[in-house]
């Protein structure tokens, strides 16, 4: 079975993707919907708010004498009979001289509407916590002078509840609508997305399969290679040095070539088995793992001059594969040591926090510069400082992680140009 974890990370930054879209989409469409009803509705309401104010013109005669029983003899008497509008009508100084309604705004009269021949009612409008506003200036023609004069003010109120109910009811609704769509795009979503990534998966497959068939059919004449250097070497201590040398040189070919067919076929298992459940593993006690590796690094760091320190944890197990396990830490102490020059350190650490295993291999080597961070840990990857001073592939850091993530951890990197780098392994613990 070949686990999709790197496809479903894929998949899924696509999936959200595609969602944060149509979320976006829907969110527009909402908002522009809501505000175009919404205004719509609003300038309704002021055009109501102005149509009660020119209707109640006629009564500003008898509101002015005083008379307020004779309102109820107009036609259009029911108006003032509204639960949710108010009128009030003002005299020219903006003295109050009658309301009629349940509701009244506490705000002074407006007394900037205005007047003209082309616009002969300007009204203006306010809102007043759940009231709105209209208020118009009233005009009376004067024959002799051949000018307005102003008689008053009207103003108009009504309650704005019943348009924030329908306002709620629709924010309700455009949610609603686009909770139910998001997620019949987000299925469509899913599918389309398992869909389309499936000719990707199946090629994928077919080239890791491609590799391992490669590796092992590289490994049998490897083996039978090596086994021949190892009987020629039995023999050839009575050979002249050339033919020793010459030995050698095939010999260091072939241990390169095997070390290459290991690690592209851990490359390829840990694509083909990422998930901890599918490897075959034990329980490890880190500090047994570590102390062979340790000892073998060791002097090859005092051999070249780099001074070497290890701090173990004592009573720390994980569960995974032992041989996995000491690749991963025998190919960050690799490159600690490839790249740390004489006269450097190197130290390992092994410490507890919760849960955790973490493993630190810190060296004061070359460094790596912070835009290649994000790129050591891929195939074949070097940087030109690291092929001009080491020969390699560029699998060691590839390989480190790949192991790590079988096992269910982390791997991190801190490194400053000049200063050196630490690797930091973090493990689960048992």
């Amino acid at each position: 079975m070949v686990p999709q974890t790197k496809f479903k990370y894929s998949y899924r930054r696509i999936l959200f993707a595609y969602l944060a879209a149509t979320a976006a989409l829907l969110g527009g469409f909402s908002l522009t919907t809501y505000n175009s009803i919404g205004n719509a509705l609003k300038k309704q309401s002021d055009d109501r708010l102005l149509t009660l104010a020119q209707a109640a013109i006629p009564s500003f005669e008898i509101v002015k004498s005083q008379n307020r029983q004779n309102l109820h003899e107009l036609p259009w008497r029911k108006l003032f009979a509204a639960k949710t509008q108010s009128w009030e009508w003002f005299d020219a100084d903006g003295k109050l001289l009658l309301s009629q309604g349940n509701r009244f705004p506490s705000l002074p009269i407006s007394r900037n509407v205005f007047h003209s021949r082309w616009q002969p009612i300007a009204p203006i409008f306010q809102q007043q916590r759940e009231l709105r506003i209209a208020t118009i200036a009233v005009y009376v023609s004067d024959p002799k002078l051949k000018t307005l004069h102003l008689e008053g003010y009207i103003r108009v109120s009504e309650s704005t509840q019943p348009l924030e109910l329908i306002l709620a009811r629709l924010r309700l609704w455009l949610g609603c609508q686009g909770i139910a769509i998001l997620f019949i795009f987000g299925i469509s979503g899913v599918h389309l997305s398992q869909w389309n990534s499936q000719p990707l998966q199946q090629s994928f497959r077919q080239l890791k399969q491609t590799v391992t068939n490669i590796s092992h059919y590289l490994r049998h004449p490897l083996t039978r290679i090596t086994l021949a250097i190892a009987l020629l070497a039995g023999e050839a201590e009575s050979a002249i040095p050339l033919d020793r040398q010459k030995l050698t040189i095939v010999a260091n070919a072939t241990d390169e070539l095997e070390h290459l067919v290991e690690d592209l076929l851990i490359l390829t298992r840990s694509e083909v088995a990422l998930l901890p459940t599918e490897l075959e593993t034990v329980n490890i006690r880190l500090e047994e793992l570590l102390l062979p590796i340790l000892e073998q690094f060791d002097a090859r760091a005092t051999s070249q001059g780099i001074a070497f320190q290890a701090q173990l944890l004592p009573g720390l197990s994980v569960r995974g594969d032992p041989i996995h396990l000491g690749r991963l830490f025998s190919n960050l102490l690799e490159n600690a040591i490839a790249y740390t020059e004489k006269g450097g350190s190197i130290s390992l650490a092994v410490r507890k926090s919760k849960r955790k295993a973490i493993v630190s291999v810190e060296d004061t080597g070359i460094g790596i510069p912070l835009e290649h961070h994000a790129s050591i840990f891929q195939w074949f990857w070097r940087s030109e400082q690291a092929q001009q001073q080491q020969k390699g592939l560029g699998l060691g850091l590839a390989i480190a992680q790949a192991i790590v993530k079988q096992h269910g951890g982390e791997i991190a990197v801190k490194s400053q140009v000049n200063v050196g780098s630490c690797f930091q392994v973090i493990l689960p613990l048992l």
